[in-house]
């Protein structure tokens, strides 16, 4: 994918952010504007989102003997002091080995591999000792993005109108899709009495990965209004039930398939195969996302009937930007 054809930041005014709208029953195609994404919901229309806040995960650190330059990534606290890592390199990565890290030169922190003989994940010790972890992390850690974005992302100057106060962890990767939504927006679909119901789910950084797992590990909890939903899904028959997010779609729709709407799961499947059936989700609004990804291939799932190769040739064609600050795909099913 051509650099030009991705957005690398967010963008401020709202005007600019196209939003491609495709109607199943209508069968065209609309070429809109992200701020009129409130036109296409009505009275009891259900909206379903991700509230989960984001934390910088990204060190960057020197092995203790070599000085080789490490890139760490703290995936999920197991105990105090002690969590799941992915590091890179990791070929020369041995159990005792010590990692420094530094602010202006001087060393603030530590980790030591504790447990190295998870292929995925390494288990490691983070060393410190005049400042808290939280104020280590802030000064010389960086949020997760995919490789293809180039700027550094200001977490600060974005606005989660996503309710996330109540919110104890946080996700790697940050639900990019709630970016977009300002005030007026937001408040646009409130006054349409539209019903939001939220999800906390801890998205995983491999979906930015164009290798495609089977399996990957997730941490979630379904709101128990999705389980209403599914068990009188009669009743929502001429309603549009929009995840927001291709993340959103397929928690539901995996732990409704497996009958599993009850619990959390750790486990997701990206291999559904051509027989499988959206059983809650009729409408999708996501980012237009860059070719073979999971994220990619789970909106080929989606818009099942349509020609994938020329949908993307229209992308390219009115100059949409990709990407996980790229512009909006509105599909409407019902």
């Amino acid at each position: 994918m051509k650099k030009k054809n991705i957005r690398n930041n967010i963008i401020k005014n709202k005007k600019k952010i196209k939003l491609m709208v495709i109607n199943y029953k209508k069968k065209i195609i609309i070429h809109d504007s992200f701020i009129n994404i409130y036109k296409y919901f009505k009275k009891k229309d259900i909206i379903i989102y991700n509230n989960i806040k984001t934390y910088k995960s990204i060190i960057l650190g020197y092995k203790k003997k070599t000085k080789n330059k490490i890139k760490i990534i703290l995936i999920n606290k197991i105990k105090k002091n002690i969590w799941e890592a992915s590091i890179t390199p990791s070929k020369k990565i041995r159990t005792n080995n010590k990692i420094n890290f530094y602010n202006k030169k001087k060393k603030i922190l530590t980790i030591q591999i504790i447990d190295n003989t998870n292929t995925k994940y390494r288990l490691v010790k983070i060393i410190f000792k005049k400042y808290k972890l939280k104020k280590i992390i802030k000064k010389i850690g960086k949020y997760y993005l995919p490789k293809y974005i180039k700027s550094n992302f200001n977490y600060k100057k974005y606005k989660n109108y996503f309710n996330s106060k109540n919110i104890k962890k946080k996700s790697i990767i940050l639900p990019t899709e709630n970016i977009n939504f300002n005030n007026k927006i937001f408040l646009k679909l409130k006054s349409n009495n539209i019903k939001f119901i939220k999800i906390s789910s801890l998205i995983n950084h491999l979906y930015f990965n164009k290798k495609i797992f089977n399996n990957i590990f997730e941490n979630f909890k379904i709101n128990k209004k999705i389980k209403k939903i599914f068990l009188n899904i009669k009743k929502y028959k001429n309603k549009k039930i929009t995840a927001i997010g291709i993340n959103i779609l397929k928690i539901i729709e995996n732990n409704i398939n497996n009958f599993n709407i009850y619990k959390y799961k750790k486990w997701i499947n990206n291999n559904f195969n051509n027989n499988f059936k959206f059983k809650i989700i009729n409408t999708l609004l996501c980012n237009l996302n860059i070719k073979n990804t999971i994220y990619y291939l789970f909106l080929k799932k989606f818009i099942k009937n349509i020609n994938i190769f020329k949908l993307y040739k229209i992308i390219k064609k009115n100059k949409y930007k990709l990407g996980i600050f790229g512009d909006y795909i509105l599909i409407i099913k019902k």
